[in-house]
């Protein structure tokens, strides 16, 4: 009982002090010792995406991150033809929120610029069961850049060992956390302030799962991190946590009505810990990079932040965007074949760049380069600076629109699916033959289907039209008094409240 008080005690002050507390989830492949389907980890409980999960929680020093300091994101001719311009900007202001990140070390030490929530709601988006893309797009793009689901991950399974002689048999289980805190890099129960306790749940059919279901103990409303929404997904949690997600429980699957405004602090205190110039994993070169140099402070290879050398200047799918910061330009490259496997610090930011694919063959006619200078060290302990090469013939993440299809045990559709989710880990030296679960980097050549089904209703028995719910349709809108976007493109506000409200 007297730890209980005095725990409740510790919150009570902490909360009155004005300390902010904060997490963020770092995520990775499955660590196959403990991370198995049993413990709901990749499983089919899913609320948003395709059935499991693209990875699991890393512990802090195991994290898995992008390569280099550039991104090139791009559409291909479905998404195109399905969401038309407005959908493309939909997508380019998610990307913005991203870019405008200043680098890491300019952020303040508690990140107290950035705020505790950023969800909002249209109330026109909502009775019209719209989901946005824009907050769809920034949450899975988070991802894509080594972040999991803090309110899934406060608490999480280890272990359970099944107790003799219980029928139906029961379990004792090995709780564990990983949620670390921005500052201190230390286990935490608190996702932008709001602090979690949980339950552990057990479902008996269709199989034996047992989950850890994050409970929100001192809020109503969560402060849900942009994370969350991607990366929930199987997760048991609070059922507030999903209220907050994904709006007003409705009996169809959607987010109705719900935005993103921006990143929260447990958001941007992930990204800092991931890239921060001071992390410095042992890690490879992305995908198909090779390496070059060059001496001299006038040589092109002498480029401060990156370039991106696109053949087909003015073309409709030209480079958009992009950006330079925070290099030092230097001279005297050293020379070298493909760049070495070493120590490789965080680039401080990673920049989102536009390059559209082809309209028609949906890759590059002629492949993109990227161009960026690092210093690496190698396995002998020398700082190596070299120039590293990336070309590519699609985009490294492209945007795409198909019919997805419809969940295992659900006459519902999936919302989206995200495909070529590849982590990539390279061993120290120093850890011998050791298998760890990180760090490494999540390689290029990620796909993020949206579901163009279009207007979609759900009946259950047989029914006609006029017991049929409504489900989700793609929207674009924010807190202001303009009429939100329909989609496809070309859908009107008038045609989705006639199918709605069954006017004619």
């Amino acid at each position: 009982m007297r730890s209980i008080l005095n725990s409740t005690l510790r919150t009570v002050l902490l909360l009155a002090s004005g300390v902010v507390a904060q997490a963020f989830s770092l995520l990775g492949p499955f660590d196959a010792s403990y991370q198995v389907a049993e413990l709901n980890y990749n499983s089919t409980f899913t609320s948003i995406g395709n059935p499991g999960d693209l990875g699991g929680p890393m512990n802090v020093g195991e994290e898995y991150r992008v390569g280099g300091p550039v991104l090139v994101y791009g559409f291909d001719s479905t998404f195109v033809e399905f969401f038309g311009p407005a959908g493309v900007a939909a997508v380019e202001s998610a990307v913005a929120i991203l870019n405008n990140l200043p680098l890491t070390s300019q952020m303040s030490p508690t990140l107290s610029e950035y705020p505790l929530s950023t969800i909002r709601f249209n109330n026109v988006a909502q009775q019209l069961r719209l989901l946005d893309v824009k907050s769809v797009a920034l949450s899975t793009l988070v991802q894509q850049m080594g972040l999991a689901a803090p309110e899934r991950w406060a608490w999480t399974l280890h272990d359970r060992l099944p107790i003799p002689n219980t029928d139906p048999v029961q379990y004792e289980y090995f709780v564990i956390q990983r949620n670390f805190d921005p500052v201190s890099w230390k286990y935490s129960s608190y996702v932008n302030n709001t602090l979690y306790s949980y339950q552990i749940v057990h479902w008996r059919t269709p199989t034996d799962i047992s989950d850890c279901q994050e409970v929100g103990v001192n809020v109503a409303n969560p402060n849900v991190s942009v994370a969350a929404m991607a990366g929930v997904q199987a997760g048991a949690v609070d059922p507030r946590v999903y209220q907050q997600i994904y709006g007003p429980l409705r009996g169809v699957l959607g987010s109705f009505g719900m935005f993103y405004s921006g990143l929260t602090r447990d958001d941007v205190g992930g990204l800092r810990y991931l890239y921060r110039t001071g992390n410095t994993n042992w890690q490879a070169a992305p995908l198909g990079s090779t390496g070059g140099g060059g001496g001299g402070g006038t040589s092109p290879w002498d480029i401060v932040g990156f370039q991106i050398v696109n053949p087909l200047p003015g073309s409709p799918w030209n480079v958009v965007g992009g950006g330079i910061f925070g290099f030092t330009n230097g001279t005297g490259v050293v020379t070298g074949a493909a760049p070495i496997d070493g120590g490789r610090g965080g680039p401080g930011k990673v920049a989102l760049v536009r390059v559209d694919t082809d309209p028609l063959l949906g890759q590059y006619l002629v492949p993109v380069t990227i161009r960026y200078p690092e210093t690496v060290i190698n396995s002998q302990g020398t700082p190596v600076r070299t120039v590293t090469s990336r070309t590519i013939t699609q985009p490294d993440i492209l945007f795409t629109a198909a019919d997805l299809g419809r969940y295992a045990n659900l006459a519902q559709p999936y919302v989206y699916r995200t495909t070529g989710m590849t982590y990539l880990q390279v061993l120290n030296p120093g850890a011998g033959t050791a298998v760890t679960a990180g760090p490494g980097i999540i390689e290029p050549g990620v796909e993020i289907a949206l579901n163009k089904v279009g207007p979609w209703l759900y009946n259950v028995f047989d029914t006609g039209q006029g017991s049929g719910i409504q489900g989700f349709t793609w929207g674009s809108f924010d807190g202001s008094t303009n009429a939100p976007i329909a989609y496809p493109q070309g859908a009107t506000l008038e045609q989705l409240e006639s199918k709605l409200f069954g006017q004619q």
